[in-house]
């Protein structure tokens, strides 16, 4: 049990690890800096128009992550749910340009570049290689929910798809925390 002995040798210890009012658990974690990085996932519907006068309503899943303060680049993925091409997939690399970033709007310049098959497209999308050109209306309804709408161009590189495109979706921005390069003593 606690003799005096111990007793004396445990506060010696304790007093001489607390020292310049630092204790040891103090000196063992150093406290971090920790930074918010801004992301957003955007889900839309699309629509165009494939040769014939075929339309197709797709899709589409955006991650979109800040690489500058007015640049988002991420994944997109793209499947058809309207149409007889159910089972068609795309997937790529999506970027946006914000030239207007307000709390009440946002106006951006979008560019998709990826490729995709399937669902009996082959005749029509060639190869497969996709390119996007659009610019997105945004209306912010929360700090973190935004409503958007977009106009563009759709055009399957050696494939017969050239079309306008329109577009609705939703977005929702969060963070991700992450650890910043400098410690804090």
């Amino acid at each position: 049990m606690f003799t005096k002995t111990n007793l004396v040798i445990f506060t010696v210890l304790f007093f001489s690890i607390t020292i310049q009012g630092k204790s040891f658990a103090e000196e063992s974690f150093p406290k971090v800096n920790l930074d918010k990085e801004p992301r957003q996932i955007t889900a839309t519907i699309e629509n165009y128009n494939i040769a014939g006068g075929e339309g197709i309503a797709m899709t589409a899943l955006r991650l979109e992550r800040y690489v500058r303060t007015y640049i988002t680049a991420g994944p997109e993925l793209d499947w058809a749910i309207v149409g007889k091409r159910g089972g068609y997939f795309a997937g790529g690399i999506n970027i946006n340009f914000y030239f207007l970033n307000k709390e009440s709007i946002k106006i951006a310049n979008r560019i998709f570049f990826g490729g995709g098959g399937g669902g009996a497209m082959n005749l029509y999308a060639g190869g497969g290689m996709i390119i996007k050109f659009s610019g997105e209306l945004i209306k912010p309804v929360t700090k973190k929910l935004s409503l958007r709408t977009e106009f563009g161009l759709i055009r399957f590189v050696n494939g017969r798809i050239s079309s306008k495109l329109i577009s609705g979706g939703i977005s929702y921005k969060y963070y991700k925390i992450k650890e910043k390069n400098n410690i804090i003593n």
